[in-house]
């Protein structure tokens, strides 16, 4: 494994992985976590092999642990994706580029996005401004979607607002069934957002859950919502995976390192 999460409960002195943590850490760092109120983040590299990223999330007591989980989740989540990303990002490009549907969102959007070579057009919609390519392999399906908007006000951040988003897009989402359109499922799980740069560019990103109307079909997604500095130039993007069966964290994230080739022409 390249990434390990520790919980430390700092209240349970007697426990292995607390005198493992204090171990790791040392005696310069073991005085300022002593003099922490509730809980705080640690890291470290390369415990047990070359690579690795070791995440020690530190609090005193159970109830102090369960809050320092949600409240750090973000910071961890951004930090974990940026360790892997050179091994993603080689992974994903592996192929190659897919040149034409470069070409398409260039000259539909005016903007570049690296798109895998093994990713194909599945449609390019000039009128709502929005070009979809999916890649198939034996055990997902995996689609990205670009789409240009325009900036009208800080409510086109609001998660209501996204799940409108996704829902009008899930229209062109069709299958055997007739009727059947993809729609974000925000009963079963929340939809979380978080808040990011992609360059000097406002960035919100959410994740959540999808599904089929009328099938027992679905799976999970992360969208962004991305406006150009010093513009009214907003862009949507969508990645959502099917794969039954299939663990979707890997593809989860070579869409995510799709999204972060997203650049405005000038």
């Amino acid at each position: 494994l390249r990434t390990y999460v520790v919980l430390v409960n700092l209240a349970d002195t007697s426990s292995k992985v607390t005198k493992m943590f204090f171990n790791d850490i040392g005696e310069k760092y073991s005085a300022l976590v002593s003099k922490i109120d509730s809980f705080d983040v640690f890291y470290g590299h390369d415990k047990w092999a070359r690579g690795q990223l070791i995440v020690y999330l530190a609090a005193k007591g159970i109830d102090n642990l369960k809050k320092a989980i949600s409240s750090k989740f973000p910071e961890i989540s951004e930090k974990i994706h940026k360790h892997d990303e050179p091994q993603i990002k080689i992974a994903t490009y592996f192929s190659g580029h897919n040149a034409e549907a470069e070409s398409e969102i260039k000259k539909l959007l005016n903007i570049k996005i690296n798109i895998p070579k093994d990713y194909k057009i599945a449609l390019v919609n000039k009128e709502e401004k929005f070009v979809w390519v999916r890649r198939d392999s034996k055990k997902a399906i995996s689609n990205f979607v670009v789409e240009k908007l325009e900036y009208k006000d800080t409510t086109v951040f609001d998660k209501k607002n996204l799940i409108n988003l996704i829902n009008k897009f899930g229209a062109f989402v069709t299958s055997e069934t007739e009727g059947s359109k993809l729609v974000v499922n925000d009963k079963d799980l929340p939809v979380l957002k978080f808040y990011k740069k992609n360059n000097l560019n406002y960035t919100v990103e959410y994740r959540g859950i999808w599904e089929m109307t009328k099938d027992f079909m679905g799976g999970p997604f992360v969208a962004w919502l991305v406006k150009k500095e010093n513009s009214n130039d907003l862009i949507f993007m969508l990645g959502f995976v099917y794969g039954p069966g299939a663990e979707k964290k890997e593809y989860i994230q070579q869409l995510m390192a799709i999204s972060n080739t997203l650049a405005f022409e000038k």
